[in-house]
């Protein structure tokens, strides 16, 4: 039996219930010419026999086919993974609501989050769009965490100011990344990334974001992620992607998180964190073939992917005839 899902799960069952009855069909046909070649009581209970056993053995094989099918269609529809450099590492994807996946392994494991964030780490309430995960994020904070939050990241990234706006707020570089360790209330190490800017329109809640922008920032937090996540469940959403307004495809964002945390993986000769978990929104994934896309662009980084981050990479520099910038909450 094939184990991919390119074909619908109803045709994939139906195929197996018309091989069932096909074979079944077929031994009838033989069970009548045998019958009618030999005569006597004995040789009738004997083909009686047989027939019997040879559909029962057919029934059961093609059930347990068909429940396989379901099964791991079912459990394709909600999670993939595989091991990763000498079963060190483990790569893999998780579909539902973002803080449903966190949900899903913060009892268990070591875990770690990354939430994109502006360039300014602006986490004023009024600031963010109000459908961000890190707004969401921002309101289980207590008002004391909220506050050393802010002082501590002033201190943590100083060195990555680049200039101020206007309002004398510092603009940090792309890919600067601040960890805020467990707190009371959050018990997960939740790392920010800088990866936005606020529109030009000035509208709170808004930002711009590139390509190339997005790429930069993508690539630092992989450079910095040795020693920061080395034993934690890494989950990152599908962040700066087309939902959000970015120039990013959901497949796009996914497939490059993948592919540059196994380069890097490989690039360091040691493991980036215990378990990469790329978090997909199951509204954005209901077509089971973007799933299988993802599924087979897992096995083939860690099968024999060693060179296809460059090729990821090239494909999402697409040249454009102009800087392409558009809003995207944050």
């Amino acid at each position: 039996m094939k184990n991919h899902y390119d074909e619908n799960i109803i045709i994939l069952v139906l195929k197996r219930v018309v091989e069932f009855f096909a074979k079944v069909s077929l031994t009838y046909a033989v069970y009548l010419m045998l019958i009618k070649l030999f005569s006597g009581s004995l040789w009738l209970q004997i083909f009686n026999l047989a027939g019997y056993t040879v559909a029962f053995i057919f029934a059961v094989y093609y059930s347990i086919s068909i429940y396989k099918i379901i099964n791991n269609y079912i459990k394709l529809r909600r999670s993939y993974s595989r091991e990763f450099l000498d079963k060190k590492v483990i790569i893999s994807y998780e579909v539902g609501s973002f803080w449903d996946v966190v949900d899903r392994f913060k009892d268990n494991e070591d875990v770690a989050i990354v939430l994109g964030v502006n360039n300014r780490f602006c986490l004023d309430e009024d600031y963010l769009s109000k459908t961000s995960l890190v707004y969401n994020y921002i309101q289980k904070l207590s008002d004391t965490e909220k506050y050393n939050l802010q002082e501590n990241l002033k201190e943590q990234l100083s060195a990555d100011i680049i200039s101020y706006d206007q309002t004398n707020r510092p603009i940090y570089s792309n890919g600067a990344l601040y960890v805020s360790h467990p707190t009371e209330n959050i018990h997960y190490e939740t790392a920010l990334l800088a990866m936005c800017e606020p529109s030009y329109l000035n509208v709170p809640g808004k930002f711009t974001s590139s390509r190339e922008g997005l790429i930069e920032s993508f690539e630092k937090l992989f450079e910095q992620m040795p020693n920061i996540f080395t034993n934690s469940t890494l989950i990152i959403p599908l962040i700066g992607t087309k939902s959000s307004g970015s120039p990013l495809s959901q497949e796009e964002v996914a497939k490059f998180l993948i592919s540059a945390f196994a380069n890097y993986s490989r690039i360091k000769q040691h493991r980036l964190a215990r378990r990469l978990v790329v978090s997909l929104y199951d509204k954005d994934f209901e077509n089971m073939k973007d799933l299988v896309k993802l599924k087979k662009h897992i096995d083939m980084e860690c099968e024999m992917g060693a060179f296809s981050y460059s090729k990821i990479k090239s494909e999402i520099e697409k040249p454009v005839d102009h800087i392409h910038k558009v809003e995207i909450p944050s």
